[in-house]
C-alpha cells in the first residue's frame, strides 16, 4: 500500500493519478528529448564511419 498524505487527497490528487502525472511528465520529456538523441546518434555514425578507414 502506497502512503498518502493528507494533502494530497485534499487536493483531489489520488495515489494512482500523482503516478499518472508523473508517467504522463516523463513521457513528454521523452518525447521531447527523442530527437536529440537521434541527432546525436546521427553525428556518432558519421564519426565513426569517417574515421573507420583510419582503423
Amino acid at each position: 500500500m502506497s502512503i498518502s498524505t493528507a494533502a494530497d487527497f485534499g487536493n483531489g490528487i489520488t495515489p494512482r493519478r500523482r503516478v499518472r502525472m508523473h508517467a504522463g511528465a516523463a513521457w513528454n520529456l521523452v518525447k521531447r528529448l527523442r530527437p536529440v538523441a537521434e541527432a546525436l546518434l546521427d553525428e556518432l555514425v558519421f564519426f565513426i564511419r569517417s574515421h573507420a578507414v583510419l582503423l
